[in-house]
């Protein structure tokens, strides 16, 4: 299909309103207008985040005719309602096309039944169509006859210098078709002479690469001229772009001063980032109801990130109610429009079942089209879900790979799962000093996983000599963390000595807190604790539950720990004169009967 191509001339024009979702139907439309002689200008779509701002006004003011594309999306789309209402406050002629049955609001519906109205989807056939359009009032005057050809003999006419807005036209024209290398200088040329507009266009090619070589520096250099010009696309951008660059107080202050203007803008994009500048706050004080306001605000124009914001606070409960199944609801709809946070914790919270159908395999799924994005956070749960065989096939090497690409991003669990694998040779030759590091990075950035292996690494000396106080420092600081095997490893050294003095109270203490989370070797030792009277009351009925429990669950030693439980039950019987075996007492003459398991007494 060809494609239609906006009025560049001299004479009254038509401008026409449409949600660029009906681009399509209404391109065909505006093609055989075209075709038949009828001067129309319209915008092409420029890329998301950004509008046309003081430009279309221009071009609205400067129309003489005014149709508007009418459908459910139209209704939507607040720009275009804009525009329409622009036109009114103008007494714009307007013709309205219904490209499809829709509702009006009731105080819009009051406005526009006075108007002249043409309903395209009742039309039979489009002959039907175009002749009514060509009948409406007034619109005739935008027709041209098809020029006639020129006498080979004539002259050219000489070419006719083009004004700012020709150019800003011409340039805009060639953005939005993609052709980059013909727009770029006709933009930079504009941008360089306080062309607002043009300065913010200026800074998507330098930043994206279109027609010329990504440049970050000079993409913010032109941004900022937009935003301080006044123009709305660099006052969005130029926001937008600092908050993801910055790293200070201070710059997260500038950007969330651009990213207000941006969002009273009703930028959708700034919107969000604002809200998450309320939500940690970034350049302000925090403020979770500010932040879910601003989240709901870009949500309600159908943007991903918003969306997802808004699914982060109800997950947590911050200026809204918490409503953990309404947040999975917020990141399923935000995951599918390829927001990668949002596909993350949809993947994180089907692996658990949070506020949805427990799926491992269906959270694979979605930790990889995270990880596709490079989400470190889904890159580390996928290497889990590789190395233990979760929702997926067990895969050492792959597992290995998505840690690596998860440490290359910083992330600190990705740091302490590529440790594991160079410990244990899982993925990656076995390497006990390159696990030691990362082991070390991991920690540093407070990973209880990192801090508890590093203790490991430092009591045991891997990849480094052993260091007990280092090995304490570092298991009490991923206990701190309710870490269960920390608190176990620092339960085990206060029950049989080593860095520090045996406190079988303290050991106690440790090994029942782990145990409550899940560790069986803490429960076999506190079931230990309970065999002897050590930090607690000594209850061999309590510590065969517990090594029973931690047997069944694989502890290594729980064997061991039952069999000494056996030998303390004898000796104790035998002090009482009751059966070795079961502790019940015996009955009968000569030879001696246990009452409970009937084995003779034989001691």
């Amino acid at each position: 299909m060809q494609t239609p191509v906006p009025y560049k001339g001299p004479d009254p024009y038509i401008f026409i309103s449409y949600a660029h979702r009906d681009s399509e139907a209404v391109k065909e439309i505006l093609l055989q207008m075209q075709k038949d002689g009828y001067r129309v200008w319209f915008d092409l779509g420029i890329d998301p985040g950004t509008e046309w701002d003081q430009f279309i006004a221009r071009k609205v003011i400067g129309c003489d005719y005014f149709i508007a594309f009418i459908s459910k999306n139209y209704l939507a789309s607040s720009n275009c309602k804009d525009e329409l209402n622009y036109a009114r406050d103008l007494e714009k002629n307007r013709l309205l096309i219904y490209l499809e049955e829709v509702k009006l609001p009731e105080g819009m519906a009051m406005r526009m039944n006075r108007l002249q109205s043409i309903y395209k989807y009742r039309y039979p056939t489009e002959k039907a169509f175009y002749t009514t359009l060509y009948s409406a009032n007034n619109i005739s005057a935008f027709w041209s006859p098809a020029p006639e050809e020129t006498p080979a003999a004539a002259p050219a006419e000489a070419p006719q210098s083009k004004g700012p807005d020709d150019v800003l036209v011409q340039a805009a024209d060639y953005y939005n078709s993609g052709d980059f290398d013909r727009a770029f200088p006709l933009l930079k040329q504009l941008a360089d002479n306080g062309e607002p507009y043009a300065q913010g266009l200026t800074g998507t090619c330098y930043q994206f690469g279109k027609g010329v070589n990504a440049d970050p520096e000079q993409a913010l250099h032109y941004y900022r001229l937009s935003a301080e010009n006044g123009a709305k696309i660099g006052r969005q951008l130029y926001g937008i772009v600092l908050y993801t660059r910055a790293r200070t107080d201070e710059d997260f202050r500038n950007a969330a001063h651009w990213l207000r203007k941006g969002a009273a803008d009703g930028n959708s994009t700034a919107q969000y980032y604002l809200g998450m500048c309320c939500y940690h706050g970034a350049g302000m004080e925090k403020d979770y109801a500010q932040a879910y306001q601003w989240f709901e605000k870009s949500a309600a124009q159908n943007n991903a990130d918003g969306i997802y914001g808004r699914g982060l606070c109800l997950m947590a409960g911050h200026g809204a109610e918490r409503d953990i199944r309404a947040a999975v609801q917020c990141f399923q709809a935000s995951a599918q429009k390829g927001n990668a946070n949002a596909q993350f914790l949809l993947g994180f919270c089907t692996f658990h079942g949070t506020g949805t159908v427990k799926d491992e395999a269906a959270a694979v799924e979605w930790y990889k089209r995270a990880a596709a994005q490079n989400n470190d956070s889904a890159l580390a749960c996928l290497g889990d879900c590789y190395c233990f065989g979760t929702g997926t096939h067990t895969d050492h090497a792959a597992a290995a790979k998505c840690y690596e690409d998860a440490a290359k991003l910083n992330n600190s669990h990705g740091q302490f799962g590529l440790g594991r694998c160079y410990q244990y040779g899982q993925g990656k030759e076995a390497d006990p000093k390159k696990a030691f590091e990362l082991y070390t990075l991991s920690a540093a950035q407070n990973n209880a996983d990192g801090q508890n292996s590093l203790g490991v690494c430092y009591s045991m000396g891997v990849g480094t000599p052993v260091n007990d106080g280092e090995a304490l420092r570092w298991f009490n600081a991923a206990a701190q963390q309710d870490h269960a095997e920390a608190l176990y490893n620092l339960g085990y050294r206060y029950y049989f000595g080593g860095p520090v003095q045996p406190d079988y109270e303290k050991a106690a203490q440790y090994f029942t807190l782990a145990a409550q989370k899940g560790n069986a070797n803490a429960a076999a030792c506190l079931g230990l604790c309970y065999t002897f009277g050590n930090g607690v009351p000594q209850d061999t009925d309590k510590a065969e539950s517990l090594l029973t429990d931690a047997l069944a669950r694989g502890c290594p030693f729980a064997q061991d720990y039952l069999n000494r439980l056996y030998l303390v039950r004898q000796d104790s019987f035998r002090k009482r004169g009751l059966c070795r075996y079961c502790g019940g007492s015996f009955s009968g003459g000569f030879i001696k009967k246990c009452t409970v398991c009937g084995k003779p007494k034989d001691y």
